[in-house]
């Protein structure tokens, strides 16, 4: 399947500074980087080092923040958003599931994307799980490297 579109700010979004610190101050429960891919790895997804974007991930539960690291773009890199970035999008939506940490879950569909600031180089990406069901579903925002924002010590 091929897809195509364009991305553009949305009229009225929230202040994504507010909008971390906010959801920074209800997420405490700090994982680093390691602990992710071991997580993953639990649940039989295996990631090369081009797809481990993710530095550190914040979750409470239904919700995680994850810090994005930019990955090489490579000389002939075209896309708006990185193929890595946005995979570790669906990683931030696969960490918020805790009743279920041995399943497996694949990305079937994006019903809508939105970036607070340049989608071309986010910095964090929130996931919040919108269903009950054995389906994963969620919402995932990326948020860029120039907000203001200061990580715990």
């Amino acid at each position: 399947m091929l897809a195509a579109g364009h991305l553009e700010p949305r009229a009225g979004s929230v202040d994504p500074t507010a909008a971390l610190a906010d959801v920074q101050a209800r997420l405490g429960n700090l994982q680093p980087a390691a602990e992710h891919v071991q997580a993953m790895l639990a649940r039989g997804l295996e990631y090369g080092p081009a797809f481990q974007a993710i530095q550190r991930v914040w979750k409470a539960p239904g919700e995680a923040l994850v810090e994005l690291r930019q990955p090489d773009p490579g000389p002939s890199f075209r896309a708006q958003i990185s193929p890595s970035l946005l995979d570790a999008g669906f990683q931030a939506l696969i960490a918020v599931e805790t009743e279920h940490e041995a399943a497996t879950y694949l990305p079937v569909g994006i019903e809508a994307l939105q970036f607070m600031g340049d989608a071309r180089q986010p910095a964090w990406a929130h996931a919040i799980r919108t269903s009950d069901g054995a389906d994963l579903v969620g919402d995932v925002t990326f948020f860029d490297a120039c907000l203001l924002y200061t990580s715990p010590s």
